[in-house]
């Protein structure tokens, strides 16, 4: 099980001071400032996935809930092209594994340039998923053969419980009742 990790200090400072560099304003200085105000326990990041081919349906993503995260705001500022040549990967921390897995190593190897090395359960769903994911549409969103299928299996059992519900309705006797009762026999009319 990995906890996504996207808001960790080392990928906040390495864009802020890329942005620094460039002569660039960076949405992140009042950020780094205060912290420590946030009392946040550093985590160890153990997965760093490449993901830079896919920061920009990432952003999409993040667009389309404009009721959650302003189009306008801090989220998009640092640029694309500076976001994938600074920091090209999602990071995760792994916080339980049912599997053996070798020891991760910690943030600090970044800094050499060396990759980190992924859990094979990451590894493998990255390979599998990835060209999936590249041979989607990238501006459109559709339900799938999936949907389709439980939309069809959903409006046939619809039709088929108006059908029954008129068969029944048939059936139902809607003349009412007379509202005096019929008189009942006495024993003198059962002897004559």
């Amino acid at each position: 099980m990995y906890y996504n990790q996207g808001f960790n200090r080392p990928r906040t400072e390495a864009l802020h001071q890329a942005m620094l560099d460039r002569g660039m304003e960076s949405p992140y200085g009042d950020w780094l400032k205060r912290w420590s105000e946030f009392e946040r326990k550093e985590r160890t990041l153990t997965t760093h996935v490449p993901c830079a081919d896919f920061f920009e349906i990432r952003d999409k993503a993040l667009i389309a809930h404009a009721t959650q995260i302003d189009p306008d705001g801090g989220w998009f500022r640092v640029p694309m092209d500076l976001q994938r040549e600074v920091w090209p990967t999602e990071e995760y921390e792994l916080a339980k594994s049912l599997v053996d897995t070798s020891s991760p190593r910690t943030t600090s190897s970044r800094a050499s340039g060396t990759m980190f090395d992924m859990s094979a359960s990451a590894s493998l769903a990255v390979t599998h998923l990835v060209p999936l994911a590249k041979e989607l549409d990238e501006d459109k969103v559709t339900p799938g053969v999936l949907g389709f299928i439980v939309f069809a299996v959903m409006a046939l059992a619809v039709w088929g419980l108006m059908k029954s519900m008129n068969r029944h309705m048939g059936r139902v006797d809607f003349q009412e009742a007379s509202a005096e009762p019929e008189p009942r026999p006495t024993v003198a009319d059962k002897r004559g």
